[in-house]
């Protein structure tokens, strides 16, 4: 059952030093809760809301086992619920509003819940590939349930009603798709190695980031260090989790380049947090 736990039970854990990630996630957990007590509860809800997903889910199947191996590509996925809770980081580092309404938390909730979704749904459909050998009727269901919370993304997006954010996270989807496919990495350029990297981990959260700064109406620089807080955030999160002594792409070097843009973002405390984040990637040498 997805059910809520605690945030050190869901989130990332990168090699054999886990403490300081989840240590420092946890702490997020608690700023992001302490800013508003409408994200209170966010780990809570999104659990809720794919909980029901999965009953609704388990009803077309008839088979509760079998949707839970569809489905567990996400469930053990390493990035699980850490894009909410940087979307929700992100939308109080990206304005000066000291207190944000109600109406505008929802938005910056509703983003949050929409990234999620497209998370787990590439993690399904990642896994397609990953375990081609699997029997017919598992890669059928990865391929409609993951299709099924693309489309649940895309109603959130609608019902935002801002193009540009739509347009953005449309964008983010298609290079989720261009980077599951097969490519040869022997000869691969650098920089052909890096747009990989961006395009299976790292638009999504940088795309994400950038939103959360469209609906707070940020300035240009302070949307662009959004940006590229995630771009390279995300980069660091790929290289962490697959293996880093086979590119020359450094892992330090893309979590220095997400800690400097952080300089532009208002002194809020969120802004720590965020710096933390990027320090606990590094620190995961395991």
């Amino acid at each position: 059952m997805l059910t809520y736990v605690r945030p050190a039970r869901l989130m990332p854990r990168f090699g054999r030093n886990s403490s300081t990630w989840s240590s420092v996630l946890l702490r997020a957990v608690g700023v992001v809760s302490q800013e508003s007590k409408y994200h209170s509860d966010l780990l809570a809800t999104l659990s809720e809301e794919m909980e029901n997903l999965r009953s609704q889910l388990v009803q077309w199947t008839n088979s509760e086992p079998l949707l839970d191996t569809v489905i567990q590509p996400y469930t053990t996925s390493h990035a699980r619920f850490f894009h909410p809770l940087l979307v929700l980081l992100m939308s109080r580092a990206s304005t000066l509003d000291a207190t944000p309404s109600k109406q505008q938390y929802q938005r910056y909730k509703q983003l949050s819940r929409i990234t999620e979704l497209i998370h787990a749904a590439n993690a399904i459909h990642k896994s397609v590939q990953e375990h081609a050998k699997e029997a017919h009727s598992i890669t059928k269901l990865k391929v409609l349930v993951g299709d099924y919370l693309l489309g649940k993304a895309s109603v959130d997006l609608a019902s935002l009603k801002d193009n540009s954010i739509t347009e953005l996270m449309a964008s983010a989807i298609a290079n989720l798709i261009e980077g599951n496919f097969p490519q040869t990495r022997d000869t691969m350029s650098i920089e052909s190695e890096r747009r990989r990297l961006r395009l299976q981990s790292a638009f999504l959260p940088a795309k994400a980031c950038l939103c959360a700064s469209i609906l707070n109406r940020a300035s240009e620089h302070i949307s662009q260090a959004c940006f590229e807080y995630g771009l390279h955030l995300g980069t660091a999160m790929q290289l962490r989790q697959s293996n880093p002594d086979k590119t020359e792409i450094r892992l330090d070097d893309e979590v220095n380049r997400a800690k400097k843009v952080l300089s532009v973002l208002p002194d809020v405390e969120v802004k720590q947090t965020l710096y933390e984040i990027a320090d606990a990637i590094a620190a995961n040498d395991g």
